[in-house]
């Protein structure tokens, strides 16, 4: 499967269906090869303790062939704010290609 924006919002809500459950395991899942390389499950639980209310996805921008940042709005509960996912296409660890698999990088979610 080629690497498209339409992958990268399918990728990002993945990770935010799991998210607003607090599901660690499907939210692992949908981590990239190279950071689950470095970081265990248990170090996914540390960075994301509290689940979400909800969220919108709103659209993906191409940052290179093989790199796409996702709009998202996140809401928890005490308001909400704009952010951005970083969604990277891999074959594997530290192998980027535009016929990898794209998943999310866990820690570039961003304030926008």
């Amino acid at each position: 499967m080629k690497a498209s924006s339409k992958n990268a919002i399918i990728a990002a809500r993945d990770f935010l269906i799991a998210y607003k459950t607090l599901n660690h395991e499907a939210m692992y899942a949908a981590c990239t090869p190279t950071w689950k390389s470095a970081n265990s499950l248990n170090k996914l639980k540390e960075h994301f303790q509290n689940p979400i209310s909800g969220y919108k996805v709103f659209s993906a921008k191409k940052i290179t062939e093989v790199v796409f940042d996702v709009k998202v709005l996140i809401k928890v509960a005490d308001g909400e704010d704009k952010y951005l996912i970083r969604v990277i296409a891999e074959t594997g660890p530290f192998k980027p290609s535009v016929d990898g698999e794209q998943k999310i990088n866990p820690i570039s979610i961003r304030k926008e």
